[in-house]
């Protein structure tokens, strides 16, 4: 890209050298604002004099396969809310958009698109979906802010037409992001807005961070009220009168309605905060309830000056950290009371509007509006989207998860502080269980393949070898009968023998013992097996039970030679006794009585979880508005 051009400052006729064509304004040394267009607007350009932000021209990075270079930004404000386009310039050339306030990063490509129709996104609503270009995709309109002052540092980019500029954000079903100016005409100037976290730009040569040094004073007490990190601090509460104020669009502040209650933070103003490595600093303290039910919390403004505001939010002893995202779940259409986003199902767990009672300190936006605001809640354990939506301001989405008393207490360093304890109600968020219901069915299913699997290897070294088959007969009237086998000899180190026995039992019974003798250490290992079959006929119906053949084992016998004695006993007393019993032994077979209890073993152990995971989600939603429908009474 060729060098721009030399334009004269208006103020101090000093020459100013742009050095891109397509950038247009520049701050002189004195402070003035230079353009190298044909830019008229009605509002007044002004160069940013506390710049509040690590990030400055020379300052370099790279995000994906972009290295850049920062000349500078424009500094939009709106009526609730400042937003930074800094002006990166590229190894290839080109130069980007680099959208960045709050702790909110984007990268934004501008998009050659031909819109539908003429018509102004003023008219659009907030959170409805839209198709504004041929063969488009749906958009839900999440922001739109009006502009009303711009400030400027380095060399910079701007929308040329910005008379009433119109600065908004469009998201589709499956994430992808957009911004859309609309200046003079209704004129469009789309963008494609990629989020990303600060780490991932991998900045180098940022500079220190230094606090604004604005102020002004209380309209009720006259004390002098200073406002750090404004302009991202909107609101604030005067330290001596607790007299609220929010900014204006004419950079003054106004005075709020008078909060109800004056209740010093148990978390001090300026306390450090250390949230996954970051080191965050407490600027302001809300209490803070739920219009309809009479809920109250408490909630903690965070600040880091590279990763921008978060919160902490404290319910009846039980914490939350939230931070607001640029990438989030996108419901165009809420018919659903679920979602899924980054294969976790997220359910809706809370519907309210708020306000605020007391506080102290600073916060970004304005706090005390939020009364327009209505909140969803929609929990995964141990996380949580919410979703705040005002039909003017716009849509935000704050990603939460639980913390439990012990990681606060170390987050603040471990300092002097005393937590709340509340009581031991589980939290939405406490990750008691992580599984779901079908994760527990799927597992035990998996367990159990597992075991079969390992029992059919198993069965697959198994000898099967056969030591006996043969038949005993009760001799003449006598009711028992005793013999001896030939020894046998066991090769396994440890195994088992089966025992199969049948007889032409009627009506009757017998039993079989086998004893097997080891030669050498004279140790017995004995099994009794009982064989019987009655039926017969109640009622004119047929009935029966038991059975002419039965099974039995001897486990856990060691190699050796062994003598086998068999002992048999019928019972007495019929007239038609049990001749014969048949016993065919076999050893070292696979037994499925194992493989049977541990399944058996397997499947208790699901539904006990099972039980306990259903109970645990009862007591997760009794503080819910949604409780009665999740699960339902039979009254």
């Amino acid at each position: 890209m060729n060098q721009g051009k030399l334009i004269e400052c208006p103020s101090c006729k000093t020459l100013v050298q742009f050095k891109r064509m397509d950038t247009n304004l520049k701050t002189c040394s004195c402070g003035a604002v230079v353009s190298q267009s044909t830019l008229q607007s009605k509002i007044k350009l002004d160069s940013i004099k506390d710049p509040v932000s690590v990030i400055q021209v020379g300052t370099k990075g790279t995000w994906k396969e972009h290295e850049f270079t920062v000349l500078g930004r424009v500094q939009f404000f709106y009526e609730e809310g400042v937003f930074n386009y800094w002006t990166l310039e590229c190894s290839d050339g080109t130069s980007k958009l680099l959208g960045e306030a709050y702790g909110i990063y984007s990268f934004l490509t501008a998009k050659n698109i031909d819109f539908q129709s003429n018509e102004s996104l003023h008219n659009l609503k907030i959170d409805s979906g839209y198709v504004l270009w041929d063969e488009g995709p749906v958009l839900s309109l999440e922001q739109k802010n009006s502009l009303f002052s711009i400030k400027v540092e380095g060399e910079a980019f701007c929308i040329d037409s910005f008379k009433a500029l119109l600065d908004c954000s469009f998201a589709t079903e499956s994430g992808t992001h957009y911004t859309i100016f609309e200046g003079d005409g209704f004129q469009k100037y789309p963008y494609l807005a990629e989020y990303m976290d600060f780490d991932e730009l991998r900045f180098e040569n940022l500079r220190p961070f230094k606090n604004s040094s604005f102020s002004f004073g209380c309209s009720n007490c006259n004390n002098q009220i200073e406002l750090p990190l404004y302009p991202y601090t909107q609101s604030t509460i005067c330290n001596k009168c607790h007299h609220p104020y929010s900014a204006k669009a004419n950079f003054r502040f106004a005075e709020q309605k008078i909060l109800k209650n004056e209740i010093e933070p148990y978390i001090p103003i300026g306390s450090s905060f250390n949230h996954k490595g970051i080191s965050y600093t407490v600027v302001g303290y809300l209490s803070k309830a739920e219009r309809s039910s009479g809920y109250k919390w408490n909630e903690f403004t965070l600040f880091h000056p590279n990763y921008g505001f978060a919160y902490l939010n404290e319910y009846n002893g039980q914490f939350t950290f939230a931070k607001e995202q640029g990438n989030h779940p996108v419901l165009i259409y809420e018919e659903f009371d679920f979602f899924k986003y980054e294969d976790a199902e997220f359910e809706l767990y809370n519907s309210y509007e708020s306000r605020v009672d007391s506080g102290s300190g600073v916060f970004a936006y304005n706090a005390f509006n939020n009364n327009s605001f209505f909140s969803k809640e929609y929990i995964a354990p141990p996380y949580m989207w919410i979703k705040d939506k005002d039909s003017r301001e716009g849509v935000f989405w704050f990603k939460a998860e639980y913390y439990s008393r012990k990681q606060v207490s170390k987050a603040l360093n471990n300092a002097n502080i005393e937590l709340p304890s509340g009581s031991i109600e589980i939290h939405p968020l406490k990750p008691v269980f992580k599984y779901t219901f079908l994760e527990l069915i799927i597992t035990t299913l998996m367990a159990a393949a597992l075991v079969l699997i390992a029992h059919l290897a198993l069965d697959k070294g198994k000898l099967n070898k056969e030591l006996f088959n043969q038949s005993f007969y009760f001799k003449d009237s006598s009711n028992t009968f005793s013999t001896t086998l030939d020894t046998v000899e066991l090769t396994r180190s440890i195994s088992n023998i089966k025992f199969d026995v049948s007889a032409p039992v009627d009506n009757t019974w017998t039993s079989v013992s086998v004893i097997l003798t080891d030669i050498i250490s004279g140790k017995e290992y004995s099994m009794e097996q009982g064989v019987e079959y009655y039926s017969g006929y109640d009622g004119g119906e047929s009935w029966s039970e038991g059975s002419k053949s039965e099974s039995g084992f001897l486990t856990g016998i060691p190699s050796g030679k062994y003598i086998v004695s068999v002992e048999g006993v019928r019972e007495s007393f019929k007239i038609i006794p049990v001749e014969r019993l048949s016993v065919k032994a076999t050893y070292d077979v696979a037994g499925s009585k194992n493989l049977i209890h541990t399944l058996i073993f397997i499947v208790i152990v699901s539904i006990v979880l099972g039980v306990i995971r259903f109970q645990v989600e009862k007591s997760r939603w009794t503080n819910s508005p949604f409780y009665d429908s999740k699960f339902p009474t039979n009254e």
